[in-house]
C-alpha cells in the first residue's frame, strides 16, 4: 500500500486519504492475506531453521521470495487497477516545510 501511495502522490499531486486508503485496502485484502502474506510467513520461516544453509533450501526460498515478489507485483496491480475511482477523494497534499523547503518545489 505503501509503495501505491508514493506512486500515486507523485502521479496525481495529491494524497491518499483515509476513505480511499480503507477502500483500497478493501480491494487488496482478500489477496493479500490469502497470498502475500503466507508467501512472506514461508520465507520468513525457512531463514530461522537450522536447514537453511543446505542448498536445496536455500533454493527453495530463493523460489518462495521471487513468488512473493511477484504476488505484490499483482497486488500494486490491482490496486492500480482502482485508482481513477479515487478522484472524489483526493487531498492535496501538505506544502513541504523541512529545512529545504525554500529550495524544493512541489511534487
Amino acid at each position: 500500500m505503501l509503495l501505491f501511495a508514493a506512486w500515486f502522490g507523485a502521479e496525481c499531486g495529491a494524497a491518499l486519504d483515509s476513505a480511499a486508503i480503507v477502500r483500497l485496502r478493501d480491494t487488496v485484502r482478500a489477496w493479500n492475506e490469502a497470498v502475500v502474506r503466507p508467501l512472506r510467513a514461508a520465507r520468513i520461516a525457512i531463514r530461522a531453521l537450522p536447514e537453511s544453509a543446505e542448498p536445496a533450501v536455500q533454493s527453495l526460498r530463493s523460489a518462495i521470495a521471487r513468488d512473493e515478489l511477484e504476488a505484490e507485483r499483482i497486488e500494486q496491480a490491482m490496486l492500480y487497477a482502482n485508482w481513477r475511482e479515487l478522484a472524489p477523494v483526493l487531498t492535496p497534499p501538505a506544502p513541504f516545510t523541512g529545512p529545504w523547503s525554500r529550495t524544493m518545489s512541489p511534487v
